[in-house]
């Protein structure tokens, strides 16, 4: 027997974005958000089928990591970032 599919109206799913896309909206190079997310510096991100996938809201909450209040505000850093330190 077949199970009946519920349709979620879209505004319910996330904006997903490719790395290309991703790497727009931060106004970085593509190469560059793929160098942060295999150091584990990069926003968080997905893997669907294989591809590499960003949710929008995780973008925003990555840049709001990486706010600043001087040059000598090092922020809230990941135990890598420390370790290079």
């Amino acid at each position: 027997m077949e199970q009946a599919r519920t349709s979620l109206p879209t505004e319910h799913f996330p904006t997903v974005l490719s790395t290309e896309q991703a790497a727009k909206r931060l106004s970085l190079s593509k190469k560059t958000l793929e160098k942060l997310r295999v150091v584990g510096n990069g926003p968080k991100f997905r893997k669907l089928a294989g591809a590499v996938r960003y949710v929008e809201s995780d973008l925003i909450n990555w840049l709001e990591v990486c706010s600043r209040t001087s040059t000598s505000d090092r922020g809230r850093q990941t135990k890598k970032a420390v370790a290079r330190v």
